[in-house]
Parts: structure tokens; C-alpha cells; sequence
């Protein structure tokens, strides 16, 4: 099923407790990280829906905003999001359930990287990221702001800006999806790193927390979630939950 490139998508959990089902609620980003060839279904999500297979839930997805549903996420109790980047400024606002993927900013480019800083220059970030938040702190002071990264490929290529500020395993992905090599572009180092996560309330059920996370480490453990990062082309060692 292919994500909408919009926002966020509900994935709503029909947990069985004996004979009476509850409903939890999981909002998916739309945050792919490598698509498979001819499959619309991102690494964060084939990871999450593996192990919502082994704690018993069945899925349904819906759309939500990317800031709705994380306000939503922040503070019902019965709802988990993912991916989301764990940051400073988020901490308290969830409880980090499931380490889902490393990566790093990056800058990308059709041409050379443009020396620091970037003053002056227009840099292509996704409205409403964090990536808005680094880069105005870095003195990035002219952005063009796209609602998801495939736009900005696709205005960096139709040369609307000359930068792209994006994670770097975000920026492979959508070249792949959109037929382009990566040889084509310039890479500059890491900006800074940083850890994709499930995420969910800090009022999440803990025991609830306890079943994800045992599930997580079993697929960890037994070579499941290896084989999906191998199917998505994810690079380096899987992070314990």
C-alpha cells in the first residue's frame, strides 16, 4: 500500500485481550527510508508491522498531518507514531519505544557543496521538520520549505535551490524512487546524527511498551529484522530497543 506523500498515516491496532478487542492507534510517517523496487512500503513501516505481527495486531491504515498526529501521539495514550527523530527538543514529549534507524543531515547537491555558511543561499528542507528547526540554527536564513523530500529532489534537480538539507539514507531513497543515481549528486559530511524511533506517550501502557520491545529484540535476535534491512539496503548494525 502505497503512503500518501502528505503527511502522516494511521495505523490502527486491534489488540485482542481474550474474548474483547481494544483499538490502538499507530501513525506511520511518511518518512519511507528505501522503498523496495515496485513496493510502496517503507523500512520503518515493514519493521513496526513485523513486530505488531508477533505482539497479535492487526493493521489498518488512515492519513494524518504530520503535526496533528504528532500531537496526538504526545499525548494519547493509546496511540504510537514512528518514525520520528529523537531529539532534544522532543524527549519529554514521548516515550522512545523502538530504535529504528541511524542516519545523519547531510547537504546534497547537483554541483560542489557550498563552503560554510550558507548565507545568502536558498536551502530545500520539508515544512514543519526538524530539519527547519537545525537549519535555522546553523544560519541557513533563506529556505524554500516543500511538503515532502521527493519535492525537494525535484526542485533541487529543477535547479529551484541549490542545497538540500535532508537525512542522508532520506536522500538515497527518494533518488532510487525517482530513477536517479546518487553518483549524480554531492554529498557533503555529517551535519549531525541522529536515532529514528517508535515512538509513543510518556502515558503509553507499560506492559504494553514491554511486549513491543520483547518483540523487537526477538526479530534482533533471530535474524527478522537483519533480513528487512538487507531487503531495504539499511546499512550497519541494528540498534537494541
Amino acid at each position: 500500500m502505497m503512503l500518501s506523500r502528505f503527511g502522516l498515516l494511521f495505523l490502527l491496532l486491534a489488540c485482542a485481550h481474550g474474548a474483547q478487542a481494544s483499538a490502538m492507534r499507530c501513525i506511520v510517517a511518511n518518512l519511507q527510508y528505501h522503498s523496495a523496487p515496485g513496493d510502496g512500503e517503507g523500512y520503518a513501516e515493514a519493521v513496526l508491522k513485523a513486530v505488531a505481527k508477533r505482539v497479535h495486531v492487526a493493521c489498518r491504515f488512515d492519513v494524518q498531518p504530520l503535526n496533528r498526529a504528532l500531537a496526538s501521539a504526545g499525548h494519547d495514550a493509546s496511540t504510537l507514531t514512528f518514525p520520528v527523530a529523537r531529539t532534544a527538543q522532543r524527549e519529554t514529549s514521548f516515550l522512545w519505544l523502538l530504535p529504528l534507524l541511524e542516519d545523519d543531515y547531510v547537504l546534497v547537491s547537483t554541483g560542489s557543496i557550498p563552503a560554510r555558511p550558507l548565507s545568502g543561499l536558498t536551502v530545500g528542507v520539508v515544512r514543519g521538520s526538524m530539519l527547519v528547526d537545525f537549519a535555522t540554527r546553523a544560519g541557513y536564513d533563506h529556505l524554500d520549505l516543500s511538503t515532502d523530500e521527493g519535492e525537494n529532489l525535484r526542485k533541487l534537480m529543477a535547479g529551484r535551490f541549490r542545497v538540500w538539507l535532508t537525512g542522508r539514507t532520506r536522500a538515497l531513497e527518494q533518488m532510487r524512487k525517482q530513477g536517479l543515481d546518487p553518483a549524480r549528486f554531492h554529498f557533503s559530511g555529517p551535519l549531525h546524527h541522529f536515532v529514528v524511533y517508535a515512538a509513543a506517550s510518556p502515558h503509553f501502557d507499560p506492559l504494553q511498551a514491554q511486549r513491543w520491545r520483547q518483540a523487537y529484540a526477538a526479530m534482533r535476535t533471530d535474524g527478522t529484522l537483519a533480513a528487512i534491512r538487507r531487503r531495504f539496503g539499511i546499512q550497519g548494525a541494528t540498534l537494541a530497543p
